[in-house]
């Protein structure tokens, strides 16, 4: 099969600004169309880059490319990126009174919100303007659907549904106070049991969105925010707008056959420009890259990734390269090195290319956090001298 590789952040620039050849600039019209990853990719690479600023003072602009929507381009000319595109937050939205704006996504917009006879605060979200393709939002609508079928305390709560004055759909959720899971445990200084009980219950939150027939696919931290609830700190399991239902009946609404998620975080076959491949095992993997991090600070692909190396050799890194022990760059203390060998073992066992190797389930990789935990033996186990030769071969 042949995989689509996504354009180099210098070819999405000149894209931006219109700075292609024809030719050149159709096929990254036709990569766009089918790889939502490059047109969020697109608002990043332009904030406060030099060669975008100087085509942009040239004044090299070509008509408004047809992969995205004229507000979006308006922006990115004016050298705000996409993600700035604004206008007056609406009063009301449905029966929702909007205060203020509290988040923004790749395709939505976080109000916090209250419903007047209800004497309620809730968050509305609200898809973008400028964001309004269909398939855009079909995925929105496709968020708010998946987010119905859930009833879990790690995963954010849906209240209500529609569509606005606008003609833009919304989703009314519970409204979440927090921070997200690595800016949570460094900014608390958390020791390793804190990150990892809080770890686990986010394995289980994926593991009910598995039994729902539901995968996340962007499994990261800021995907993830912390909040005090009850006197208690609880993770909470946030945009499902990249899932991919596994259930046929649902599977109709949802993009397959394209590149999606964010790339540090996606599992091997997740880089495929396929779907085929691409199962509950895959939303391991990413629990596996979140675990790593919150030992280390850093995805396994971090050194690939500060060099700024083109997206194919991140993927391919992903695909063929195993990354340094977590414990060997850890930035947490460990208890005991059994502990330290142990924790090596299971992320590694989630981290494992071939989806066979890795946990059977997210419930299985969070009952072993757990045994590790409570001074058990765990089912993680070091590769056996057979495996690792068959590796150098």
């Amino acid at each position: 099969m042949i995989v689509a590789l996504c354009p180099l952040d210098e070819t999405l620039i000149r894209y931006a600004a219109g700075d292609l050849d024809d030719s050149v600039a159709a096929n990254v019209d036709s990569h766009l169309s089918t790889c939502e990853t490059c047109l969020s990719r697109i608002e990043e690479v332009s904030k406060d880059n030099t060669l975008f600023s100087e085509l942009r003072h040239e004044r090299i602009f070509a008509p408004t490319p047809p992969a995205l929507d004229r507000a979006v381009f308006a922006a990115i000319q004016n050298g705000t990126g996409a993600g700035n595109v604004t206008t007056a937050m609406p009063r009301w939205v449905a029966d929702y009174e909007l205060h203020e704006e509290v988040g923004r996504g790749g395709m939505g917009q976080v109000y916090r919100a209250s419903h007047p006879r209800l004497n309620v605060e809730v968050a509305v979200k609200l898809l973008r303007v400028g964001f309004d393709s269909p398939k855009l939002r079909a995925r929105f609508v496709t968020e708010r659907e998946t987010l119905a079928r859930m009833d879990h305390p790690n995963i954010a709560k849906v209240f209500d549904a529609g569509v606005s004055a606008d003609d833009r759909p919304f989703i009314v959720m519970e409204l979440l106070r927090g921070t997200t899971f690595t800016k949570f445990v460094e900014s608390h200084d958390a020791n390793l049991r804190t990150r990892l009980e809080l770890f686990r219950q986010v394995c289980h939150a994926i593991q009910h969105a598995h039994q729902k027939g539901i995968l996340h696919r962007d499994i990261k931290p800021s995907n993830v925010l912390v909040v005090r609830q009850d006197e208690q700190f609880v993770p909470k399991v946030i945009d499902f707008g990249v899932a991919l239902a596994i259930d046929p009946d649902v599977a109709r609404h949802t993009e397959q056959g394209s590149i999606v998620g964010t790339l540090e975080y996606m599992s091997p076959e997740q880089t495929l420009d396929t779907a085929d491949g691409v199962d509950t095992r895959s939303d391991l993997f990413s629990l596996g890259v979140l675990l790593y991090e919150l030992i280390t600070g850093d995805t396994p692909t971090a050194a690939i990734r500060k060099q700024s190396l083109p997206t194919r050799d991140i993927t391919t890194m992903i695909r063929e390269d195993d990354p340094p022990r977590p414990s060997g760059i850890a930035m947490v203390a460990f208890p005991s090195r059994r502990i330290r060998d142990e924790l090596d073992w299971i992320t590694f066992k989630a981290l494992e290319k071939d989806p066979a190797r890795r946990y059977e389930s997210a419930a299985a990789f969070a009952n072993d956090i757990g045994r590790l935990l409570a001074d058990e033996a765990v089912h993680a186990a070091p590769p056996s001298r057979r495996y690792r030769l068959q590796k150098l071969l």
